[in-house]
């Protein structure tokens, strides 16, 4: 899913059921409520231009209560749409990866989005994807050093490959992995230090927030 305000997309999501899309807390976390109001969420579509997506606008939106916006912890939130969307071949649920005490570090995992091509370039028009490999917690805390804000915490899960990467306007999409035959996701697009630099993507991990999403998806 994309988020659109003023009429662009400018940040990803993925569809939770058929009324809540799943992206990042800084995303969202600025707007007032009219600016809630003038948002929209696109579905069903990989190029922009296509009349066949499907638009809805936003009712409400769900912010974690401990997001930073300095450190980018709990970088996550849940835009409640106005009304249910009617799932097709193009929309369907994403799945989500329960991982807790799994290792994924070395494989290979998946970012797509509508962001910018590279650092400081223009926005795709169709939707972008990024093999990325999945870096350990150790490994992430010593490419970053003292450069990561409020350091890396067990909540983010760091991914990179050579000269490729998620960028701005990729904010609140999904990082997916294989599970079975399934593509499930496994991390938020989060933040970075430029787009495909000498540091790590970072992502927010979803089986740190699953009590969080369960609970706040039954409220709206």
């Amino acid at each position: 899913a994309g988020i659109m305000g003023n009429g662009k997309v400018y940040c990803g999501g993925s569809l939770l059921d058929d009324i809540h899309i799943l992206t990042a807390a800084h995303c969202v976390h600025r707007l007032s409520s009219q600016g809630v109001a003038q948002l929209t969420v696109i579905m069903g579509a990989v190029d922009l231009r296509d009349p066949a997506m499907v638009v809805k606008r936003v009712h409400s939106i769900t912010r974690h209560r401990g997001f930073d916006a300095t450190k980018l912890y709990n970088d996550i939130a849940l835009v409640t749409m106005d009304s249910p969307v009617k799932f097709t071949s193009n929309i369907s649920p994403v799945c989500l990866y329960d991982d807790q005490g799994i290792n994924h570090d070395g494989k290979e995992a998946v970012a797509i989005g509508w962001g910018n091509l590279r650092d400081g370039g223009p926005r795709a028009e169709t939707l972008q994807k990024v093999t990325l490999q999945i870096k350990s917690q150790e490994d992430c805390q010593k490419n970053f050093g003292s450069r990561a804000p409020g350091g890396i915490v067990d909540h983010f899960i760091c991914a990179t490959a050579p000269r490729k990467d998620s960028c701005a306007g990729d904010s609140g999409g999904p990082l997916m992995m294989n599970r079975g035959n399934r593509q499930c996701q496994v991390g938020i697009v989060s933040w970075g230090i430029g787009c495909a630099t000498d540091t790590y993507g970072v992502y927010t991990r979803i089986s740190s927030f699953e009590t969080w999403i369960n609970r706040n998806r039954i409220r709206f």
